[in-house]
């Protein structure tokens, strides 16, 4: 199955639409997403002070290989997070066409890891509680991930970062062959083949 790679977003905000809109604090430089040069976007919290980031919508990672009419297979994405302190996840959805999935399978309340890591979400099989989709769906304006930062007000005053976001697509190309249309079911007679010259031994 053929695949996009990871791909870089070129597009960062911080965004208080629901499910994000429970959140109190907006991301600091969300732009940064879209290179890896240890410039992050960053949401810190002050001394015994909790903080909900509202949304890190992440968007449009450049997708000209697939074709309009290509057939989406599954998606993964890749989140390069840390934190100082404790902080969790609460939300991770996709984005397409500008609207926020609520499927909820990719929520977590795991924790940022304490160093700069790629967290990978997703597979080649993982539609993300999505039906049919096509090329032209993750190629227009609006694809990709949103999600967040919870941060807890103990022990000490702590930031959640994530330097950069990528996607990669898994898809079908369109018009491709499946096994079964190469090689239809053929009849034991279609595989026969003629003795040429055959002779019978006494």
């Amino acid at each position: 199955m053929p695949d996009t790679g990871f791909v870089l977003m070129t597009s960062g905000t911080s965004v208080t639409t629901s499910p994000f809109d429970g959140g109190n604090t907006h991301w600091t430089a969300p732009g940064n997403i879209t290179a890896d040069d240890a410039a992050d976007a960053d949401i810190g919290t002050g001394p015994f002070s909790a903080a909900l980031s509202y949304g890190l919508k992440c968007l449009d990672p450049n997708l000209a290989v697939i074709a309009d009419a290509d057939t989406i297979d599954g998606f993964e994405f890749r989140i390069q997070v840390y934190a100082s302190g404790t902080s969790n996840y609460q939300y991770r959805r996709i984005v397409v066409g500008g609207v926020i999935s609520t499927n909820t399978s990719h929520d977590s309340a795991a924790a940022y890891p304490a160093v700069a890591t790629n967290v990978d979400i997703g597979g080649a099989a993982d539609m993300w509680g999505r039906g049919a989709t096509t090329g032209a769906d993750v190629k227009a304006a609006g694809f990709g991930i949103i999600f967040d930062a919870s941060l807890s007000a103990l022990p000490s005053p702590h930031s959640a970062y994530c330097d950069a976001v990528w996607a990669k697509v898994y898809y079908t190309v369109a018009g491709g062959l499946t096994a079964a249309q190469i090689w239809p079911a053929l009849s034991a007679s279609q595989f026969a083949m003629p003795y040429i010259g055959r002779e019978t031994m006494s």
